[in-house]
């Protein structure tokens, strides 16, 4: 997924020992939503274009939630706050925040702005060794099969002669009944 979202608010929550950590708000998609619901809300995002270096080009996990704050689709301004979120399937027509908290990461004073995107898939690439003993592998399976020939009859035969004997039984019935 290549899409990106606009980092609307930097803030922080605190953990255990009153240590910052960082946390932002942003507008999600139907289909953001749905990513994190299938990844229990634990996802691993890239951070680029915000006002703090050390958070740009960054790959780091982000913990997923609804925000408390309701904007208006038109201004895009905070407009209420509600104190908690009854049910988890939200249909009202009002656009509600989510938030992606950051555990593990240093949080920065004064950031501001940036964007979002989902990590892509990440495919451990195959060692040359392991491709070549694959390679093998199927190359010796080839050559028992051709030494072994095929002793079964092919697919077709056995279609027809199937067909044949349906037939036949069909035949069978139907003149056995037609006495």
């Amino acid at each position: 997924m290549s899409k990106s979202w606009k980092i609307l608010d930097w803030d922080y929550v605190l953990d255990t020992e009153n240590a910052k950590i960082p946390q932002f708000t942003f507008l999600p998609t139907p289909n953001f939503i749905t990513s994190a619901d299938l990844n229990n809300n634990n996802l691993l995002i890239t951070i680029y274009d915000t006002s703090c270096g050390a958070y740009n080009k960054k790959n780091v996990k982000g913990v997923v939630d609804k925000s408390t704050q309701i904007i208006n689709e038109n201004s895009g301004e905070v407009i209420s706050a509600s104190q908690g979120q009854p049910c988890q399937c939200d249909f009202s027509q009002n656009t509600v925040l989510y938030t992606m908290t950051l555990p593990g990461v240093c949080f920065m004073e004064g950031v501001k702005n940036g964007k979002f995107s989902l990590m892509s898939e990440y495919k451990k690439p195959e060692s040359k060794e392991e491709a070549e003993e694959e390679k093998e592998a199927e190359e010796e399976k080839e050559a028992e099969e051709e030494k072994e020939g095929d002793k079964s009859l092919p697919i077709l035969p056995l279609a027809l002669i199937g067909g044949v004997l349906a037939t036949g039984a069909l035949l069978t019935i139907f003149l056995i009944r037609r006495k």
